[in-house]
Order: structure tokens, then C-alpha cells, then sequence
């Protein structure tokens, strides 16, 4: 016997009966039957007792009719009475059946022909395209359409061990005496739902994967398909998927090395495995490096390099380097590089780079490095990409050269011109956008902030928000708050402008002034624009009067015929006191620096201070100071 055999017995016993089965002929029946032929009364016996069985023509009479009623009788007891002259082999749950060898027979033929027909055990019909091998060489065949199958060996055996196989059904293996045999051998079928383990119904998974339908041939593919073991040999080689050292069986072979020229077909790799592209329908151990591309259709635990594609169909562990696209269906450990592609549908953890997208179906606990497009649900570490970063959830840090979006939530940091999210409990820095629905007590800095409700903090040049919410702040040039927020128009006097008109802008904590005003200081016309900031803060125990101060800066110019341009620092103390509900008054004391003759030569007498505390020159310029009042209405 080929010493390898028995290595190779267990990989085939991958059915739903193999669980813990006892000895066939101990187990015990009931059965009445009246004139019933003997190849029928055997399926009756095989099909009461729960077990497959094969039989050699030869070994049973079919004109031969039974009759007899048993009690609880052992299937040995039941079969010693009827075939006396008959020998039977047992594999795992199947009965063999076969002709007794006469005792002077000691040649064997120089050729052995295994033949028969394989057939289902409850319709008796023929299988098409189950198929019949030779465990130790591969030898193979596929049964025609009435179930016929036949085998030709060189007579090497001291046992020969047939295994068959059939989607749907359970697998059988066959250890045969070494000579001619015609078999009938009868399949069980298996049903949905016959092997269940806590709650799941474990036969749907005994049908094989078919990776790599449609690149090799059909009747590689079919072998494939039927076969759910594989066996191991350690050397490949191929020439292309059909062309190649494992022969027609090349789909459940597992090899530890596999080198081939224009392709590759098998069931796994364990080491290793280089040439122009390379098909796995399961696993891969080890290393892969191809021109074209790897195809994995189980996992990977090792490393990928290929020209093109690398495809793997469950959990990766390892890296992938590609040109063109790295695809993994589940989830992956290690480390992503493509040119252009990164794929997951699971989750990462570890890095992926490419030169184009990164995208994973689910979260990323590591850092997705694109120069284009970074893709994933949620990231605990890091998406930095030229373009654009996209997830549900940001946990740590995004960074782009155009949009950070976290569809749902941030907490971490979003660093672009332009960062989008619904919940922001981070940070938003932008160098134009930052857009939250909800700032709950993130902070936001950039050119436009912009929020539905706002418990954090908008630092920018405009700042806008729906509803500004008590711990809340906007501080910028201008700030908008639709609720929460303070738009009056605010008409003043000062002892400069004796008109001021002004629009205030923001809330209680932080507001802006943009005001205009015009007067006739020193008999000259003078008009000006100015900005300012301010904020409110409550006095005394009455919290309906409170104390504002106010900076502003005001642009003025005159109507002399040699226009001279002033540019003047006002800081004032408002006192409000409330009106009635539309209107309030404020009243205070401020104190104002102003630069004269901004861009020209003013002499001093020109000057439109209406006094002076001081008075310094500045080059061609004077800085003058002094305190005045403002007092104004507040609509």
C-alpha cells in the first residue's frame, strides 16, 4: 500500500455522517419484506440502518427474491443469511460488498478496471458528473449521464482507495481489494437541515467552493465543485490552469510550493507561490508574487505582490502591494499598497496606501494614506488623503486637501479646506468650510463655520448657526445665531460723530459692530465706516442693567480739498438699561486714540480731536488721545 494513503484517508471523510458513527452490522432493524429481489432487499437494509452501499454484480444473485420479517436483528446477523458467499469492506458509513477471492488466486493482472455506475440510494436513478478518483495518484473520472463511470490502473495496489464525491451528497470512500471490479455504488443524499449544531444548519456548508467558475475548464470546475477535501503534495508546476503536475484534480490539491508560467489552478498554497497569475480556491499560507494577479478564495495569512489585481475572498492577514487594486471580502491585518486601489469589505486594522482610494466597508483601526480618496464607516486612527477622506465615524484624525466627511460623528480632529460632519465633538480646522449639524462642545476654525445647534465654540471670519445654545460661543467678524443670538440696529453719538448708525451682530458672549457715522468736528465735514467687538457682562444685582464693553476701529476722512484720512481706536464702557420690550438705552465713558493725517501731512492746528490729553508726532502722522461719551438707542 502506497505509504501516502492513509495520509490522505481522513481529508475525504468530510460528510454529515461521519459523527461519531457506530459499527455498521451492530446496528438493529425492523424489516418485513415479501419476494423482494437481493440487490433491492440490500438498499432496504442500507437505507433502514442509515448507512451508503456499493456492490460488485458479481457478489449478489439479482434473480435471487427474499423473503423475511426481522425483529430487532443486527444488520450482520441479517446479511450472513443471505450472502454466505460474500465479502464486506466498511469505510466510515458505507458498506462494500464484494465477491469472495478464491484462495489459488495469486497473479495479478498487469492492468485493473474499476467500473459501475453510481447511483442516488432513494430514486435509483444514475448521477451525471460525480466523480470517481484514485486518492494517492488522482486519477480521475466523471460519471456520463446514466451514472457510468470506469477506471483503468496499472496494477500497483496492495489496496485501492476510490473516493466519491457528488454536490448534495455525502462523500464516500471505497478500500478495495486490487482487482477487476464492477460496482454499484448508491449515494445519500443529503437534506437541509440534517446536521444542525446550536441552531445552524451546518449540511448547506458541505456544498464546496466553486472559485474560479469560468477562468478553468468546466470539468476541472466540476471536480472541484463535487470534491469537499483536498489533498496535500508538496510541488506544483503549470503550465496554464488545465495544463499542470496535480492533473484534473488540480482544484483540491493543496500544495506547499506552486510555480507556474501562464497560470495556476488549486485548492491552496502553503508556502509559496510565484508565476504570471495564480488561482486558490482556498487558503493561502505563506507568499504569493505574480505578474498579473493572485485569487485567493479563502484567507490569506502571508503577503501578496502582483502586477495587477490581488483578490482575496475571506480574512486577510499580511500585506497586499499591487499596481492596479488590492480587494480583500472580510477582514484585514496588515498593511495595503496600490496604485491606484484598496479594497476591504470588512474591517482593517493596519495601514492601507495607494495612489488613488482606500476604502474599507467597515472600520479602520490604523491609517488609510491616499493621494486621492480615503473611504471607510469608522476610523480610530488616521485618514490622510490629497482629495478627500469620507467615513461615518471619525475617532482620531482626518486630513485632506480638499474634504474631510464624517457622515455621523467626530471626535477627533478634521484638518482641510473644507470639513463636514453631523455631531462634532472634536475639532474642525479648515482653511474655507467647516459645516457641523450638532457642535456639541467641539470647536470650529475656519473662513465659514457653520452649524444647526451650537454648544462649542466657532472661531472664524463668519460664523453662523441656527440655534446658539447657552455654553455656546461665536467669535469672529461677523456671527449669525437665527435663535440664541442678538440683530439690532444701534443709533449713538460720540463727541466725534454726533450720527452713528450701527448693526450688531452675534450674542451676549461675543458680538460685532459694523457701524457708519458723520459730524463736524473743528467746522469740517467728516464721515467714517468702522468695525468693532464686544461683549456683555452683567453689573450689580440687577440683571436687567449689565455693562458691555465695546473696541472698535473707524476709518474717517474729511471734505477739506486736500482730503486728510483719520484712523481712530475707540473703547467705550456701555452701561444698558432696558426699555420696553423693542428698544434698550446704554450710556458710557470711552476712550479714544486717533492717528491724523493718515497718508498726507496734516498740520497740528487741522487737527478734529475736540481735545487732547496727549498729543505725540509720528512721523508724518500725530497721535492724539483723550475721553469721551457715548450715549445711544438700541433697537
Amino acid at each position: 500500500m502506497p505509504r501516502f494513503i492513509f495520509l490522505f484517508l481522513f481529508c475525504f471523510l468530510v460528510t454529515i455522517d461521519s459523527f461519531a458513527q457506530e459499527d455498521i452490522l451492530k446496528r438493529r432493524i425492523d424489516l418485513s419484506v415479501d419476494r423482494l429481489p437481493l440487490d433491492e432487499f440490500l438498499l432496504h437494509i442500507a437505507e433502514q440502518a442509515g448507512f451508503s452501499i456499493s456492490f460488485n454484480q458479481a457478489a449478489i444473485d439479482p434473480s435471487m427474491l427474499i423473503s423475511a420479517n426481522y425483529k430487532e436483528t443486527s444488520i450482520r446477523e441479517i446479511l450472513s443469511r443471505h450472502l454466505s458467499d460474500a465479502e464486506m469492506q466498511i469505510t466510515d458509513n458505507h458498506l462494500v460488498i464484494l465477491k469472495k477471492s478464491s484462495q489459488g488466486e495469486v497473479t495479478r493482472p498487469v492492468k485493473l478496471v474499476i467500473s459501475g455506475f453510481v447511483m442516488d440510494m432513494q430514486s435509483k436513478e444514475g448521477l451525471e458528473a460525480a466523480v470517481v478518483y484514485e486518492i494517492s495518484g488522482l486519477q480521475s473520472v466523471l460519471t456520463d449521464a446514466a451514472g457510468r463511470f470506469e477506471l483503468v490502473f496499472s496494477n500497483r495496489f496492495d489496496q485501492l482507495v476510490l473516493g466519491i464525491a457528488k454536490r448534495a451528497y455525502s462523500d464516500t470512500l471505497l478500500v478495495l481489494d486490487p482487482q477487476d471490479q464492477n460496482l454499484n455504488i448508491y449515494l445519500h443524499r443529503m437534506e437541509k437541515g440534517l446536521l444542525m449544531v446550536n441552531g445552524e444548519d451546518l449540511s448547506t456548508l458541505m456544498y464546496p467552493s466553486t472559485y474560479g467558475q469560468g477562468v478553468v475548464s468546466r470539468k476541472l470546475t466540476i471536480r472541484s465543485q463535487n470534491i469537499s477535501g483536498f489533498v496535500r503534495r508538496p510541488l506544483h508546476g503549470a503550465l496554464t490552469p488545465k495544463i499542470n503536475t496535480n492533473g484534473k484534480m488540480a482544484g483540491s490539491v493543496r500544495n506547499m510550493f506552486s510555480i507556474n508560467l501562464a497560470g495556476s489552478y488549486s485548492h491552496g498554497i502553503g508556502m509559496f507561490q510565484i508565476g504570471t497569475y495564480a488561482i486558490n480556491r482556498y487558503n493561502v499560507d505563506g507568499f504569493q508574487a505574480s505578474i498579473l494577479a493572485n485569487f485567493t478564495g479563502g484567507n490569506v495569512k502571508g503577503a501578496q505582490i502582483a502586477g495587477g489585481i490581488n483578490h482575496t475572498s475571506g480574512n486577510q492577514e499580511g500585506f497586499q502591494v499591487s499596481i492596479l487594486q488590492n480587494r480583500v471580502a472580510g477582514d484585514f491585518k496588515g498593511h495595503q499598497i496600490a496604485g491606484v486601489y484598496n479594497l476591504i469589505f470588512g474591517n482593517v486594522k493596519g495601514f492601507q496606501t495607494a495612489g488613488l482610494i482606500n476604502h474599507a466597508q467597515y472600520g479602520v483601526k490604523g491609517a488609510q494614506l491616499a493621494g486621492g480618496i480615503n473611504v471607510a464607516p469608522d476610523t480610530s486612527t488616521a485618514q490622510i488623503a490629497g482629495a478627500a477622506n469620507l467615513s461615518t465615524y471619525n475617532q482620531l484624525l482626518q486630513f485632506s486637501g480638499f474634504l474631510n466627511l464624517a457622515q455621523s460623528q467626530s471626535k477627533g480632529m478634521q484638518i482641510g479646506p473644507v470639513n463636514i460632519t453631523k455631531h462634532l465633538q472634536g475639532m474642525q480646522l479648515a482653511g474655507l468650510i467647516n459645516r457641523a449639524e450638532y457642535n456639541e462642545h467641539g470647536l470650529q476654525v475656519g473662513i465659514i463655520n457653520s452649524n444647526k445647534n451650537n454648544l462649542g465654540r466657532q472661531i472664524g471670519l463668519i460664523n453662523i448657526t441656527d440655534t446658539l445654545h447657552t455654553s455656546g460661543r461665536q467669535i469672529g467678524l461677523i456671527s449669525l445665531a437665527k435663535h440664541g443670538g442678538i440683530v439690532n440696529f444701534d443709533f449713538s453719538s460720540t463727541e466725534l460723530l454726533w450720527a452713528n448708525a450701527a448693526l450688531i451682530l452675534g450674542n451676549r458672549h461675543f458680538f460685532n459692530i459694523l457701524s457708519i457715522g458723520a459730524g463736524v468736528p473743528a467746522s469740517r465735514f467728516t464721515w467714517g465706516i468702522g468695525y468693532g467687538f464686544g461683549w456683555h457682562m452683567r453689573e450689580g444685582k440687577d440683571p436687567k442693567i449689565d455693562l458691555a464693553p465695546e473696541f472698535s476701529f473707524h476709518w474717517l476722512t474729511d471734505n477739506e480739498p486736500l482730503t486728510n484720512n483719520y484712523l481712530l481706536f475707540r473703547n467705550a464702557w456701555m452701561y444698558h438699561f432696558p426699555g420696553r420690550k423693542a428698544y434698550s438705552f446704554s450710556l458710557g465713558p470711552a476712550l479714544n486714540l486717533m492717528l491724523s493725517g493718515v497718508g498726507g501731512n496734516l498740520p497740528p492746528e487741522k487737527s478734529i480731536a475736540p481735545y487732547k490729553i496727549f498729543a505725540t508726532g509720528i512721523g508724518e502722522t500725530r497721535l492724539e488721545g483723550w475721553i469721551g461719551l457715548k450715549a445711544g438707542i438700541k433697537f
